[in-house]
């Protein structure tokens, strides 16, 4: 029990000498700065001292001192101790702030204010820290987001770029200068691919129609005739040119020809060039007898 005898009467001089007008002063109550956790536990539920037990012996909590988790969960292990919690705060009364002036007030009474309102706290500080990292997940998956629309916005800014370049190649070609034009913007990867999207719409039956198709829509067979894939006979190297390359990325987009060997395409596109001269004789002669 605290003496307050002097102290009142430290304040009244103060009071009167100041004339200040403070009332009904409450002593401040001592609070030990080292709290013991086997002592505190001595006013719990058992149900109650479990929780904290749990709670305190965290290895991922940064307020206890693992020598004080230590402690604390070892006693809540001691079911004569675990009595005492029972039949402590069965027939204990509810601990408030204004029972501090009360003579009844013990100080294991203020132990079981003190450990209650820590262990709010510390449910209080994970709730919070719960609260945070769910924020936190919430804006890392916004800044996820924002950066997946940027990334989409770019690549149809990059696609629209890529049409209008590519709407700029005109096929099919039928002179050097056009080729060498043509050669020129297909150096550029995305125009190369963007092309070989558009030409693999020509998907034939089988891997000969499909060549077929591809090389009608980019050369004439009055320019065509000139050229061999390996340069053979004498003729222009068809196999060196970005065109070739073209369509051998167009053929590989298409589904059912992603896997077909190289040589399939180079013996489809051979025959095709070498029947070039026949295929103009046939159309000279087509135009004769109309």
């Amino acid at each position: 029990v605290i003496d307050d005898t002097s102290n009142d009467s430290i304040v009244a001089d103060f009071i009167q000498s100041n004339n200040h007008s403070i009332t009904n002063l409450p002593p401040t109550p001592m609070i030990a700065t080292d709290i013991n956790y086997e002592a505190i536990t001595t006013s719990l539920s058992t149900e109650t001292a479990e929780e904290l037990m749990q709670l305190l012996d965290s290895t991922n909590s940064p307020l206890v001192p693992v020598s004080s988790r230590h402690v604390f969960a070892e006693s809540s292990k001691d079911p004569n101790i675990m009595q005492r919690h029972h039949s402590s705060f069965s027939t204990g009364t509810p601990i408030t702030p204004t029972n501090f002036n009360d003579s009844s007030f013990t100080n294991e009474d203020f132990q079981t204010f003190v450990k209650t309102n820590l262990t709010n706290i510390k449910y209080e500080l994970k709730s919070i820290a719960f609260s945070i990292e769910t924020i936190k997940n919430m804006m890392a998956q916004h800044v996820e987001h924002y950066s997946t629309l940027q990334q989409i916005m770019q690549s149809n800014n990059n696609e629209s770029i890529i049409i209008n370049e590519s709407s700029e190649i005109v096929w099919p070609i039928s002179n050097n200068e056009e080729l060498s034009n043509v050669e020129k913007s297909l150096n550029n990867r995305l125009v190369r691919n963007n092309q070989a999207i558009i030409l693999s719409r020509c998907a034939g039956i089988n891997i000969s129609d499909t060549i077929r198709r591809i090389m009608q829509q980019l050369f004439t067979d009055q320019f065509l005739r000139h050229y061999s894939y390996s340069g053979f006979k004498g003729k222009d190297k068809f196999s060196t040119l970005n065109c070739c390359r073209l369509l051998f990325d167009s053929v590989r987009k298409i589904k059912k020809f992603d896997s077909i060997p190289d040589i399939d395409i180079i013996n489809a596109l051979s025959k095709w060039m070498a029947q070039a001269t026949n295929r103009i004789k046939q159309k000279e002669s087509k135009n004769k007898n109309q």
